[in-house]
């Protein structure tokens, strides 16, 4: 099987979880008999798409100008998606993000006669930021409108318009459409983009090796924060948990690269001393960095799957998590780790004593910790979809 995948971004520029997602199912299809292509947009100057390979994996990296980003509909990637699709001589798609690509993709994937099924990995349908916050890097509490949209996006009303249009088609346009949470799904649900093929299918994690856990040694409990350092992901809540714990309580190792200097800048100014900064981390450097704690920490204002708790799980960390988004279906209070309500630095405190002052919860929790879903176990699920949706289209 030719499979294409899109998305909005690849290794080595771009290393989000969504991106480190599909390098590792790219060599997880790759390893069951699959020839995959991994496309995505590369700010610039437009132009034809450029053949790589990255990580094992072979890349199409596509040149987009400036004022092609926002678009709510590029002709130009119509025949670009058509040509690249029967290049390839890909049999289907799988999309992860249509940005920069618009929906005019699935034109040009109609005409190269290749199904496209989606992964809906965040809220890139109903929003053009993607994430459901506001310019004022507040959570968005309106359903979908051209006039708000357009004035939190940057974009012009009509264009907005035509955007939150073709994306109500789009979501119907895919011949199964999966999403990673309950939460996702019930989100999209409610704001008028599902489909009558949806289904939810958590993501597999791309394994790596756990190492034995650190001697805590009657120490500080050793907390952890991985990610990037922005506002949705709430480290600020965290930091202010910890300025409220009496010295020598707990410590906060904070491993991740900041895509807002200045969000970073103030959370570091206001942090305890017990905070110690790593900057960012490489998927090799996890066996070490889950090692040293004792417990992971989320105290994330939004999140629609969160493979870093999933990370946590497989080294046998507990997960300290805000109850928020897709959080609950991973972490499971007092079995796995424990949840505190969110946007509530004190409740946080609470429970990073609580840990602190019990070590038995503590092994308790890691002792509730079930395998996580593995990249091989979501691979076979995804070429049984494949499968279908090809039988379904012949």
């Amino acid at each position: 099987m030719n499979l294409l995948m899109l998305l909005d971004n690849f290794p080595p520029y771009g290393n989000a979880g969504t991106e480190q997602y599909v390098l590792g199912l790219a060599r997880e299809l790759a390893g069951r008999g699959c020839r995959v292509l991994a496309a995505h947009p590369l700010p610039g100057a437009s132009g034809p798409p450029v053949l790589e390979e990255h990580g094992g994996v072979a890349v199409a990296r596509v040149p987009f100008a400036p004022e092609e980003h926002g678009l709510a509909y590029n002709p130009r990637v119509r025949d670009l998606m058509a040509g690249l699709a029967q290049e390839f001589g890909a049999d289907m798609a799988h999309v992860h993000n249509l940005a920069w690509f618009t929906s005019a993709a699935l034109d040009g994937l109609d005409a190269a006669r290749a199904p496209a099924l989606a992964t809906l990995h965040d809220f890139s349908l109903p929003c053009a930021t993607a994430l459901r916050i506001t310019g004022r890097g507040e959570a968005c509490a309106i359903a979908p409108e051209a006039t708000a949209c357009a004035a939190c996006a940057g974009l012009d009303p009509e264009t907005a318009a035509r955007r939150l249009d073709l994306a109500r088609q789009t979501v119907l346009r895919y011949r199964r459409v999966i999403f990673p949470s309950l939460y996702s799904r019930k989100v999209h649900h409610d704001l008028g983009f599902i489909s009558p093929r949806a289904l939810r299918q958590p993501l597999g994690l791309p394994p790596f090796p756990p190492l034995p856990p650190e001697p805590r040694a009657g120490g500080p409990l050793r907390l952890a924060y991985l990610g990037g350092v922005t506002w949705f992901k709430g480290l600020d809540l965290a930091v202010s948990a910890l300025s409220a714990l009496p010295p020598g309580t707990a410590t906060l190792a904070v491993h991740g690269s900041a895509n807002n200097p200045g969000f970073l800048a103030h959370v570091r100014a206001s942090a305890p001393d017990c905070v110690t900064w790593h900057g960012a981390y490489s998927r090799g450097d996890l066996p070490a960095i889950l090692a040293r704690a004792d417990a992971v920490v989320l105290p994330s204002r939004m999140e629609t799957f969160s493979f870093v708790a999933r990370e946590a799980l497989h080294a046998g960390v507990p997960v300290l998590a805000a109850r928020v988004g897709a959080l609950p279906e991973a972490v499971r209070h007092e079995v796995n780790g424990l949840l505190f309500p969110a946007e509530n630095p004190a409740a946080l405190a609470r429970e990073m004593a609580r840990l602190a002052a019990q070590p038995e919860l503590l092994e308790s929790l890691r002792a509730g910790i079930a395998p996580v879903k593995t990249m091989a176990e979501n691979a076979a699920e995804l070429l049984a979809l494949y499968q279908g949706v090809l039988e379904r289209s012949s």
